[in-house]
């Protein structure tokens, strides 16, 4: 399993999509995808969390670790990504789990 489908499942695994980015996406997006199976387990969870919406707060209180904690996983995705910030990140993470989802669920 690649860092997108640890990332975003168990949606993934729902609606069985595959993902992908068509030429005309911007070149991000294509590229970023690329580098999602650099993930870990739980950079892929973080990243998945921040695309829902979540805080660090949040993420740390629901992953069972530090803000700090937290923080340290965000650098390390926008590092292996190559974004430069935690809102890339999130708006990475969220078409990717909204490309996922079922069509009729308003993605």
């Amino acid at each position: 399993m690649n860092g997108l489908e640890r990332a975003i499942t168990p949606e993934y695994r729902k609606c069985g999509h595959r993902i992908s980015v068509e030429p005309t996406s911007p070149p991000i997006l294509r590229i970023t995808f690329d580098r999602l199976p650099l993930l870990t387990l739980r950079e892929s969870e973080v990243f998945k969390l921040v695309g829902m919406g979540l805080d660090n707060r949040l993420i740390a209180r629901r992953l069972g670790i530090s803000e700090r904690t937290t923080r340290v996983h965000l650098t390390g995705i926008m590092n292996k990504l190559g974004l430069r910030s935690r809102l890339q990140v999130g708006i990475v993470a969220a078409t990717a789990i909204c490309w996922c989802q079922e069509p009729q669920q308003g993605c």
